[in-house]
């Protein structure tokens, strides 16, 4: 089990206004107990029911962190973090920091793997955005400000480093690849849209539309990887794209259950039958 999905689950469904902090505070305890003291999460494995341990690195340390740190600002009651959420964002934040590569703005996506991927990127962006809300919401003007400087900073080398503007999209990381694939070429595409960070691209409602043209059957019938990308429908959703989110929710019948279904996955199906388009999700 690695960690991303669970928090990653929790913010999305958070950010389309469900109440999720039933789940997300024993996640929260849970996790700061498994939390390294250098900040890093790690994946875990079970033996038992109860009995959960490490046993394998995390798939990405620099989106995992970030993750984490939007999930406890995103649930940190208005006077601000308490103080063991506090330990465990600044112990994840310093670690994250690590990751920073001066030379491109990026961020590299572990110590021992020194790429940057514009998913993950893209990610930190949104997650110094979410925290620069927070810290406004706890009077902590200051603070805000520089988290907002720190996002409009990383959009910036985002696009400087990876737009290419031959082909009018970016590129998925840093390390060349000769060839293009669905994931992670295609599906990198949709994150800056997602989280809406600006680009060249133009108009996100746009851009989504003429993406969806070569890249719809391949995702909605899993031509080329067999996870269902539900992000993809999240995207949709928030484009009130009902015809493209009802096809998603059609074509995934199969996957339920399975080993490619995520926690992340069953949150978004879930999102969409609760809260179909046309009937607004509930406001925290």
């Amino acid at each position: 089990m690695d960690p991303y999905f669970a928090s990653r689950a929790l913010t999305l469904a958070d950010e389309s206004g469900l109440d999720v902090r039933a789940t997300a505070m024993p996640w929260i305890r849970w996790t700061i107990e498994k939390q390294l003291p250098d900040g890093r999460l790690q994946r875990y494995c079970r033996s038992s029911s109860e009995n959960w341990s490490a046993c394998q690195t995390a798939d990405a340390d620099d989106a995992g962190l970030a993750v984490w740190l939007e999930l406890l600002f995103r649930m940190a009651p208005d006077t601000g973090l308490p103080s063991a959420w506090q330990a465990s964002a600044t112990r994840a934040g310093n670690f994250l920091e690590t990751l920073h590569d001066p030379g491109s703005g990026l961020y590299f996506v572990s110590p021992d793997l020194h790429a940057c991927l514009l998913m993950d990127n893209v990610e930190i962006y949104h997650s110094l955005r979410v925290i620069a809300t927070a810290n406004r919401r706890f009077g902590r003007p200051a603070q805000a400000r520089y988290h907002e400087l720190k996002a409009r900073q990383l959009a910036r080398a985002i696009v400087a480093k990876l737009w290419v503007p031959r082909t009018q999209e970016f590129r998925a990381s840093t390390q060349i690849s000769a060839t293009k694939a669905f994931y992670p070429d295609g599906v990198a595409q949709v994150y800056p849209w997602l989280f809406e960070m600006p680009t060249p691209a133009g108009d996100p409602k746009t851009a989504f539309r003429r993406w969806l043209r070569p890249y719809r059957n391949l995702w909605l019938r899993r031509q080329a990887d067999q996870f269902p990308w539900g992000i993809v429908a999240l995207l949709a959703y928030r484009m009130a794209d009902c015809a493209t989110v009802s096809r998603w929710m059609a074509s995934v019948g199969p996957l339920q259950g399975s080993a490619y279904w995520t926690v992340l996955d069953e949150t978004l199906f879930q999102l969409f039958e609760q809260h179909p388009l046309g009937v607004p999700a509930p406001s925290r």
